[in-house]
């Protein structure tokens, strides 16, 4: 069975709410959503099977 497709990478950060000490220029949200972005398909390549 594949993986369920995520629609919000982040969806998890973005529950949670602001991180009271992020002191980023970006929301934390933001920045996690590109970096799970990322992440997500670097794994589904290298799960890939050919």
């Amino acid at each position: 069975m594949p993986p369920a497709e995520v629609d919000v990478p982040s969806a998890l950060v973005r529950q949670l709410g602001n991180f009271p000490f992020w002191r980023g220029k970006l929301g934390l949200a933001a920045v996690l959503e590109e970096v799970y972005t990322s992440a997500a398909a670097a794994g589904m390549e290298l799960t890939a099977v050919n």
